[in-house]
Parts: structure tokens; sequence; C-alpha cells
């Protein structure tokens, strides 16, 4: 019976290898320059859209069900929004209550919950799910 590791390409099996025995970084500036780099193309393919479709392919551009999904994250989105500005209006017409940036904390949190179901909207046309997925961690 083949071991695992022997069933993996070449390509991948050095780079498995490569990753559980680095090679020395000798100056800290360059290895911290690898490690900058290596982040902003982390970054660049997470935004990067040119090679994914929008959602509204795997709905397959039906009217009804683009419009299903518009109007049910627009109601979740407004209904988010407005808890937000409800608590605000309580915490700064009631001076008695305690800890009332635990309301404003919670405020900015619900609204980041709103701002999910706008990018789920978007990303019907555009496919930025790079961002869509960053927003909802």
């Amino acid at each position: 019976m083949a071991r695992t590791l022997d069933l993996l390409p070449l390509d991948l099996l050095d780079a498995i290898r490569a990753a559980r025995h680095p090679a020395p970084a000798g100056d800290s500036a360059a290895a911290w320059n690898r490690g900058m780099t290596g982040m902003w193309a982390f970054f660049e393919r997470l935004l990067d859209s040119s090679t994914l479709s929008p959602h509204g392919i795997c709905l397959l551009w039906e009217p009804e069900l683009i419009w299903l999904h518009v109007l049910s994250d627009a109601v979740i989105a407004v209904s988010y929004f407005s808890i937000p500005v409800a608590l605000s209006i309580f915490v700064s017409k009631r001076r008695d209550v305690d800890f009332g940036f635990i309301f404003w904390a919670f405020a900015v949190f619900i609204m980041a919950c709103g701002f999910t179901h706008v990018l789920s909207i978007v990303t019907l046309w555009v496919p930025v799910y790079g961002i869509e997925g960053s927003s909802r961690r």
C-alpha cells in the first residue's frame, strides 16, 4: 500500500516539505520583506475577482430568484440598521443607563451584520466574494 505523500504531485510534495522545513532566513529585513510580499500576495488573491462569476449565475439570472434574494437581503439589512437607530435614541435619551458604551458597541456590531446583507446583494452582480467573506468573519 502506497503512502499518502507518495501519491501527491512532486511540486506539491516539495511545497509541503518546504513548509515543514523552511530554509533559514539570513537577514531579518529580507525575511520581513518576504513575509510582507507574501501577505500582499494573499490580499491580492483575496480581492481579485477576475476569475470569479457573480452569484446571479448560480440563480440562472432568473428575475424571480434574483429579486427574491435582493428583497429578502434588503429587508434583513434594513431591519439590522433600524436596531442601532433605536439603541442610539434609547441611550441618548436615558441618562441613567449604566455602561452606555456597551450599547454603542452593540450598535456598531449590528450595523456590521447589516452590511453583510448589503454585500450579499452586491455579489449578485459583482463577484467580490473576498470582501463579502471578510466582512462575515
